[in-house]
């Protein structure tokens, strides 16, 4: 005999921006994720726009682990050039770490970390055919090098202060 719910489809199945699923102060788990809902409550079958959806089971804790080896993962290895086309720019490529991150990052020392990295990214020779949203020249494109690991890495801001 199979546990309750096991092998029925869930019913608020569908995929939700990571911010929807952070919840107040009294609901939050240690890492600020939302807590699973008690065994009563029923996942809504839609959700208004700000309004939080409540993971199931141990899923905040699961999704919340998988944030953070994400985060990590990204600043010792060039896994956030997966997110981009086969050619990008720099600013393309500090929006996925901004994103994945939740931070903003200062643009022009991003630019000089990310060159200042063995193999990360290697140029194309050719510049974007948009036109920068600032005016001035093209920027140009880049490809992931073959770097397997970031020497030195790209760290988190927050992290930053703690490893000095």
């Amino acid at each position: 005999m199979a546990a309750a719910g096991v092998g029925r489809p869930a019913r608020a199945t569908a995929y939700r921006a990571l911010a929807s699923l952070r919840a107040g102060s009294a609901d939050r788990d240690p890492r600020g994720w939302c807590r699973p809902p008690a065994p009563s409550s029923q996942a809504p079958s839609h959700q208004a726009p700000g309004e939080r959806t409540v993971l199931a089971f141990d899923h905040a804790r699961i999704l919340a682990d998988a944030v953070e080896r994400a985060r990590a993962k990204i600043e010792y290895t060039p896994l956030a050039t997966a997110f981009l086309g086969e050619t990008f720019t720099v600013s393309e490529l500090r929006a996925v770490y901004e994103t994945v991150w939740g931070a903003p990052l200062h643009a022009g020392n991003f630019h000089r970390k990310v060159l200042s990295v063995p193999g990360f990214v290697e140029s194309t020779g050719e510049t974007d055919s948009r036109p920068g949203s600032r005016g001035g020249p093209r920027a140009r494109l880049y490809r992931a090098g073959d770097a397997r690991l970031l020497h030195p890495a790209l760290l988190r801001p927050d992290h930053e202060a703690a490893v000095r």
